[in-house]
This record gives C-alpha cells, structure tokens and sequence, in this order.
C-alpha cells in the first residue's frame, strides 16, 4: 500500500525538462504519493497519500520488505490469489516481502496510510527461528487493532514533532511487530469479509493529526 520512493517507479516521476516538440500532447505532472517519516537501516516508517484520480489507482504501490500498514480511509485490497478485503482504521493490514497486491476506493478520499516496513535482518534478530524474516504474515489482515493503531499514531506524531533517538524507534517497531503477531481477532487473507457499506466512515484527521 506504499512506494518506497516516486523514483523507483518509471510511471510515478515527473516528466522530465526536456523541449517537447510541436506535435506533443503535454503530460500532467503525477507528484509522489509516498513520503518518508524515519528511516534507518532496520526500519522505514512513511506516509501513503493516494487519490482516487490518480492513473495508476488500482496498482501503484511496491512492496519491498516486510510491512504492517495503518489505514486512515477504507480501501479494499486483494493480494494476488486471494479474496478482496476491506481495509480501515479498525483494523491493520499485513504484506510479506514482494507482495503484488490491487487496490478498490470505497469511497472518494482514496487510499492513506502510514506504513512500517521492516528489514528481514531485523526481523530475522527478535523473532523465533521458524519465523520467515521475508514471509512472516500467515495473515492479510488484523481486526481490532485499536491499541496498535493509536500506538503507532503517538510514535508517528513523536517523529513529526521531535527527533527521536533511533533504538527507541526501532524498539517501538519491534513491539509493533509483535503484539501484531499475538492479536487474537484475526481474518486471513482467503477469506471473504465486509462489503463497502460496511467500511468505517472516513472521518477527516483533525489539523494536528495529519
């Protein structure tokens, strides 16, 4: 549900400068849609801004390393193989390593989040040895994750404000990880759930909290 970088994607960079000539249609300049907050050779947390005009709606978006991704509107997602999911602030949602996934609005705010994205190095350092460091998740997606959502959005805002020392922000992603992976309310990514009349009600962030 994010782009490491606008760069890394042909498609998503600006045009370039050079002299366009008579018989060419000029293309709209796409700004990116994806912005780092923290990054460090363990973790990288950004900001996903998507609007529903963009061209690329439905795909744009790699992932690279593991990611728990917090939503601020609804979205439905469907990692390749599996049914779609509804996806919202009541809930947070999972990608292994290299997961091709597409996207659906339910409604007119399009796709935003913040995501965490973690090294399989780091993963691969606190995890048991049965944990794949590149395929952790044996789910798409975690209902119920209220205290993860707001705990996440309190490190967030920290990083916004203030610099924050680098093995606190790890430490917080690590303790992210795993209480994600000991939530109880679980939907797994073959199952079917909700239809877009059952999304939570985008509710537009207040000044502070954007």
């Amino acid at each position: 549900m994010k782009e490491r970088e606008a760069r890394q994607n042909p498609k998503v960079s600006a045009e370039t400068n050079a002299p366009a000539s008579a018989s060419s249609v000029s293309s709209p300049v796409i700004e990116p849609v994806s912005s780092i907050i923290f990054r460090s050779e363990n973790v990288i947390i950004g900001r996903f801004r998507l609007d529903t005009e963009h061209p690329e709606f439905k795909t744009i978006g790699s992932i690279a390393g593991p990611t728990i991704v917090f939503p601020r509107t609804a979205v439905s997602i469907q990692h390749e193989g599996c049914d779609a999911l509804t996806i919202d602030q009541n809930c947070i949602s999972l990608y292994n390593a290299g997961q091709r996934y597409e996207r659906q609005a339910c409604f007119e705010q399009g796709d935003q989040c913040e995501w965490f994205e973690f090294s399989p190095k780091f993963i691969d350092s606190f995890t048991p040895e049965a944990t794949s460091p590149i395929s952790p998740f044996s789910e798409a997606r975690i209902e119920g994750a209220l205290g993860l959502y707001l705990r996440q959005r309190e490190l967030v805002k920290k990083l916004e404000a203030q610099s924050v020392p680098i093995e606190k922000v790890e430490a917080e992603m690590m303790a992210l990880f795993q209480l994600s992976q000991n939530a109880s309310r679980v939907v797994r990514s073959n199952e079917k759930f909700g239809k877009v009349e059952d999304c939570l009600l985008y509710t537009s962030p207040s000044p502070r909290d954007s």
